[in-house]
């Protein structure tokens, strides 16, 4: 049912929660449990017709905060993925295909794993599949998209919840698996397919090719493959270049640190601030300039580096990489250091001319 209002006032505007308390009683006077969620999950698609304002007024997620839900109201990198990679290739009739590479705990996998749910949920005898690299890995991300079934208001009944699969009465399911298992999607077929830190599976091309024989190539299917860079080779690295260079069907779409609005750290007074300014280095001052960031960004960073990457700057680029070329070329083992490439590249200049030498020799 529709909680109390104290609760609907914590997430919804004035407006909404008046509709919503219309709406209570008028649910209520249905005791059959099974026709009050149909009539429920109806209306509330009624009050919120656009998919993503849907998915950010009923579906609940745990926070970063222990014991703290609340909405999934997307973020910087969530708005610009679901905008720029699904909505862009269902406005052109086509099937989504997109490489993912982002910087850490962005919200990707939990805002697709929610939008498989609501695939699912919308649509009956749709099938959802990700594969991650190991159990745990699969397990957090099945619990995502259970915690937001159990946390619905009007959530279909199941006729499946084991096994790591969800199966609702409407024929649809999700289902999430590890990538030791090389059939994984085998023998079935699924819409919509996440595969999550493809550079960490064990055995990435099999398995990619064992579940992507499984998604029909047509538009409504989704092909969504995410991770952080784990070095300039594999499946994941070989399929961004190619993409990169126009040479498939997958969209390469890439999210640096400073896109995520939790990455920044205010000053204390206005004069942290600008003791802090004097202090930049050349590469924060790069970055200030070329990525337009506020210092409090820049601030962020060094504290960053300072208290989770030892000091190392190559390890941030690693686990937080500005521009999709960092992001490879500073994860992995590289031979030559990175920082010192960094370095390099900084101070170059354009060459004065360029073309071709050739020797022409001349019999006297």
């Amino acid at each position: 049912m529709i909680p109390e209002t104290e609760f609907l006032e914590q997430f919804y505007d004035r407006q909404e929660v008046a509709a919503l308390e219309e709406l209570r009683p008028i649910l209520a006077r249905e005791k059959d449990r099974k026709k009050r969620n149909t009539m429920g999950r109806a209306a509330l698609r009624r009050m919120w017709p656009d998919e993503r304002t849907y998915i950010e007024r009923t579906h609940f997620i745990k926070t970063k905060q222990p014991g703290v839900i609340a909405q999934l109201r997307f973020n910087y990198v969530q708005q610009r993925f679901y905008d720029h990679v699904i909505v862009k290739a269902r406005n052109e009739n086509l099937p989504i295909r997109a490489l993912l590479l982002k910087a850490r705990q962005m919200g990707v996998s939990t805002m697709l794993q929610s939008w498989h749910y609501e695939q699912c949920d919308r649509e009956p005898n749709r099938q959802a599949l990700t594969i991650s690299y190991d159990q745990d890995s699969s397990t957090e991300l099945f619990m995502k998209g259970d915690f937001l079934h159990r946390n619905m208001w009007f959530a279909q009944e199941t006729v499946r919840n084991s096994d790591q699969t969800l199966e609702l009465k409407n024929g649809s399911l999700s289902t999430v698996r590890t990538a030791g298992n090389l059939s994984a999607g085998r023998g079935d077929t699924y819409h919509h397919f996440h595969a999550s830190e493809v550079p960490m599976w064990a055995d990435a091309s099999e398995t990619l090719n064992s579940a992507l024989q499984a998604i029909p190539e047509r538009a409504g299917t989704s092909v969504v493959m995410e991770s952080t860079a784990k070095g300039a080779v594999g499946e994941f690295y070989d399929a961004w270049r190619k993409a990169e260079a126009g040479g498939s069907y997958y969209v390469p779409f890439f999210a640096p640190w400073f896109w995520d609005p939790e990455y920044t750290t205010p000053f204390a007074s206005p004069d942290h601030e600008n003791a802090f300014g004097r202090t930049l280095d050349l590469t924060e001052r790069r970055l200030l300039e070329t990525h337009g960031l506020a210092i409090e960004q820049l601030h962020w960073r060094r504290r960053t580096i300072a208290g989770k990457c030892q000091g190392s700057e190559a390890k941030f680029r690693q686990e937080y990489p500005s521009t999709a070329k960092e992001a490879f070329l500073t994860t992995g083992s590289p031979v030559f250091s990175a920082e010192a490439i960094a370095r390099l590249e900084e101070n170059c200049t354009r060459p004065l001319w360029v073309g071709n030498i050739h020797l022409e020799i001349v019999e006297k």
